[in-house]
């Protein structure tokens, strides 16, 4: 969400950040991927969803997310909306 939000000048603050958590290796990896932009597809069709102003495309992209893992993917869509709608009225 930051990355897409600020682009990629801010990957070498997001790699401190993702070094500095106390995480297993698998979760890393992937946060280290995410720094650099990469992601599940249904990440990236949410955020071009959103950039496009797409609700239903939107909703469709959270939805295949969501269907990530036990709890990951709705994880991953919660935390992509706290960053790029960081509003406490949602």
């Amino acid at each position: 969400g930051l990355h897409a939000a600020s682009g990629p000048g801010v990957e070498p603050t997001l790699g401190r950040i993702a070094a500095a958590l106390p995480t297993g290796r698998i979760s890393l990896a992937f946060l280290e991927w995410a720094l650099r932009g990469q992601a599940l597809a249904p990440v990236h069709d949410l955020v071009a969803a959103a950039v496009r102003g797409d609700l239903d495309g939107a909703r469709a992209a959270a939805q295949a997310l969501a269907t990530v893992g036990a709890t990951s993917g709705a994880d991953f869509a919660l935390g992509l909306r706290s960053v790029l709608l960081p509003s406490p009225l949602w």
